[in-house]
């Protein structure tokens, strides 16, 4: 059960007196939600959270108990139904370790072959069920690859999809939708009557389920960065990294047409950050306070005129959510902006992509 979800649900209403509407007390939360039990502390924590974000308005003080005498409303004008629903609120307010404890069995390892016969790692994440995401370049062009479970087990690849634009460093893989199906799942609905564009509404398919929700990033926003980066003398690690978006500005050089009504008008933005992230973070999901993903960590392309400086820095490239949105669209409609990819399989379920 989602604490915030259901302060902010019950606040969004008040109750008649006879004369006016009234906001209810965070005594009357209390005892009309008992089964939730009387957790003084952890009810003021969130409500002063939440009034801290803008989500709830303190409506004044009634009664003599000190901690259950404020009332308030929702701000109408703040909340989203579909993330509160999904427990961004939630995240918001126990933090980013919330959204790693929450995320980290969706985020995986791939173990890789080089064609040298080199061993490194990458990353990806489970989309939903069936599907998982990854950097193009975590897979192509090596001798072989293994996507791993949490319990070091090989899951089977069945289908690989690139994009038609080389350029693009985004791989979606489909594999069996049972070993994540007991997964919570959420989706955005659409918008009320009268409601204007939302934030998500472009980048989340409505009414269909999936483990995680894709938002934008915006630039000075905390985000959090999951990932395997290699560690010598360690197996694969999984690293989460608290860091903030530094630039939306990098853009490659060239732009390309991918079909009749897919145009790369002006290249491909990239989300600049200050995380540390190295080889296999690659791959991996960039989650906002609010545990959307705003971005995959990419390859830094050579063609930046200064990619070296980037690279030495500490920054690192991360794609925005809309390309995620913008491949599966394609494999769904079978469009030419994706690419399948002959799959060969391994007798321990690895595989390798031509």
């Amino acid at each position: 059960m989602y604490l915030a979800h259901e302060l902010l649900h019950y606040f969004n209403d008040g109750y008649e007196d006879g004369r006016s509407l009234r906001p209810y007390s965070m005594m009357d939360f209390i005892e009309d939600n008992r089964h939730l039990g009387p957790h003084v502390y952890k009810n003021v924590k969130y409500c002063k959270r939440l009034e801290q974000e803008g989500l709830l308005d303190h409506m004044g003080n009634s009664g003599t108990h000190p901690y259950y005498k404020s009332h308030y409303y929702t701000n109408k004008g703040h909340y989203q139904t579909d993330i509160s629903k999904y427990g961004g609120y939630d995240l918001l307010v126990e933090g980013f370790l919330a959204v790693r404890e929450r995320f980290s069995p969706v985020v995986l390892p791939l173990s890789l072959v080089k064609p040298d016969g080199d061993l490194s790692v990458g990353s990806c994440f489970v989309y939903k069920p069936g599907v998982v995401i990854t950097a193009r370049h975590c897979i192509e062009k090596l001798d072989k690859v293994s996507l791993l479970a949490n319990d070091g087990s090989i899951i089977e690849v069945n289908e690989v999809y690139f994009s038609a634009n080389e350029n693009l460093d985004i791989a979606v893989l489909l594999i069996d939708d049972r070993p994540f199906s007991e997964i919570e799942m959420h989706c955005t609905t659409p918008k009320p009557e009268g409601i204007g564009p939302r934030e998500m509404d472009a980048l989340n398919f409505l009414n269909e389920p999936s483990i995680v929700l894709f938002a934008p990033g915006q630039v000075l926003d905390e985000i959090l960065t999951m990932g395997y980066p290699p560690i010598t003398g360690f197996e694969a690690i999984q690293i989460a990294d608290k860091t903030a978006i530094n630039s939306t500005l990098f853009r490659t050089s060239k732009g390309e047409i991918l079909a009749e009504e897919r145009k790369y008008m002006d290249g491909i933005e990239y989300i600049l950050i200050n995380a540390k992230v190295k080889g296999g973070n690659s791959g991996g999901p960039i989650f906002d306070k609010l545990g959307r993903i705003i971005g995959m960590v990419v390859e830094i392309p050579t063609d930046f005129k200064n990619h070296l400086e980037i690279d030495k820095l500490g920054y690192g490239l991360a794609l925005p959510s809309m390309y995620m949105k913008e491949m599966l669209d394609g494999i769904k409609a079978n469009d030419q902006s994706v690419v399948k990819m002959k799959v060969t399989k391994f007798d321990d379920k690895a595989f390798t992509v031509n």
